[in-house]
C-alpha cells in the first residue's frame, strides 16, 4: 500500500486511503472507486493520485466538466498553472456547466492567469 505524509494524515485516514486505493486497483474502469480515491487522495495531500484517478474518469466519460474543474483546482495546487487553465478552459466550454461551478471555474481561471503571468517573471 501506498505511504502518506505523516504530517498530513491520520491513522483512520490513511486506513480509509488504503481501502480507496484497493478498491480502485481492483475495478480500475469503476467510475465510483476511481472518484471516490481522488476525494481521499485530495483530503490526504496526495494531489498527484487524485489527479491520475480524475484523469482516468475523463478516460471513460469525457463530458464531465465538474471533473475538469476539480482537475483544474489540483493542478493549481501543485502551481501547474497551464494545465489548471487547460481544464478549466474545456469545463467552461461546456453547455451543461452549472452556473454555480462556471462562476467558480472563471474565478479559478482569474487567478490562475495572475500566477502564471507571476510565475513568469
Amino acid at each position: 500500500m501506498r505511504s502518506l505524509r505523516p504530517e498530513r494524515v491520520t491513522c483512520a485516514l490513511q486506513v480509509e486511503y488504503n481501502a480507496a486505493f484497493q478498491k480502485m486497483l481492483d475495478d480500475p474502469a469503476n467510475m465510483t472507486a476511481l472518484v471516490q480515491y481522488a476525494n481521499v487522495a485530495t483530503r490526504a495531500g496526495d494531489y498527484e493520485g487524485a489527479i491520475s484517478a480524475l484523469e482516468r474518469t475523463l478516460l471513460i466519460n469525457p463530458d464531465m466538466p465538474s471533473v475538469q474543474i476539480e482537475l483544474a483546482v489540483l493542478y493549481y495546487k501543485l502551481r501547474s498553472y497551464t494545465m489548471s487553465n487547460a481544464y478549466l478552459q474545456s469545463a467552461l466550454r461546456a453547455p451543461s456547466l452549472a452556473s454555480d461551478l462556471r462562476e467558480a471555474a472563471e474565478q479559478l481561471g482569474a487567478k490562475s492567469q495572475k500566477q502564471q503571468r507571476n510565475s513568469a517573471f
